[in-house]
C-alpha cells in the first residue's frame, strides 16, 4: 500500500512540475508579446518628444494601436487567470491580411532602423483574398517571425516579408540575411 502511495505522489509531483512549466511558458509568452508592442511605442514617443517625427498623426495612431494590443493581452490574461481556462479559444473572423502585415512592417521598421537593417515587403499588387482566422493569433505569429528575423540579423542586413497568393491559401515568408 505504501509503494502505491509513493507512486501516486511521484505522479502528482510530476504533474505539478509540468503545470508549473506551462505557467512559466505562458507568462514568458505574455511578457514577450507585450514587449513587442511597448518597445516600439517607447521609441516612437521618444521621436515625437524630440521633434524627429515626420508624420505625427500616423505615429500617434501606431502607439495607440500598440497600447490597445497591450491592453487586449492584459485583459485576456486576467480573464484566463480568473476562469482558469484549460486552453485558448480561437475567435475566427473574416479578415484582410494586407493591412495587418503592412502595419506590422511599419512597427518593425522602428526596430530594424535601430539595428541598422532594411526591411522589405513583397506583396502582390492585386487584392488578396479574405481569410478566416483568429486575428490576434495571426498578428502574434507575424510579429514574432519578424521580430526574430530582426533580432538575429546582423547590422546592415535585410529582412524580407513575402506574401504569396497561392489561390487556395496565402503563404507568408519571413527571410533574413543572418
Amino acid at each position: 500500500h505504501r509503494k502505491k502511495l509513493l507512486v501516486e505522489l511521484e505522479t502528482r509531483l510530476k504533474e505539478i512540475a509540468r503545470l508549473e512549466r506551462e505557467r512559466n511558458n505562458l507568462l514568458s509568452m505574455l511578457a514577450h508579446d507585450m514587449k513587442n508592442s511597448i518597445v516600439p511605442s517607447i521609441h516612437i514617443l521618444g521621436e515625437i518628444l524630440s521633434g524627429e517625427t515626420q508624420d505625427l498623426q500616423a505615429n500617434l495612431q501606431l502607439v495607440q494601436d500598440e497600447l490597445k494590443t497591450v491592453n487586449y493581452l492584459a485583459t485576456n490574461f486576467m480573464e484566463f487567470a480568473r476562469f482558469n481556462l484549460k486552453e485558448y479559444s480561437l475567435v475566427p473572423c473574416r479578415m484582410e491580411m494586407r493591412p495587418l502585415i503592412e502595419k506590422q512592417i511599419q512597427i518593425a521598421k522602428v526596430k530594424s532602423d535601430q539595428n541598422e537593417l532594411k526591411i522589405y515587403l513583397e506583396i502582390p499588387r492585386k487584392s488578396l483574398p479574405l481569410i478566416t482566422a483568429d486575428r490576434n493569433m495571426v498578428k502574434r505569429v507575424i510579429t514574432n517571425l519578424i521580430d526574430n528575423a530582426i533580432k538575429y540579423t546582423s547590422p546592415g542586413g535585410v529582412v524580407t516579408v513575402r506574401v504569396l497568393d497561392r489561390k487556395e491559401d496565402l503563404l507568408i515568408q519571413v527571410e533574413d540575411t543572418a
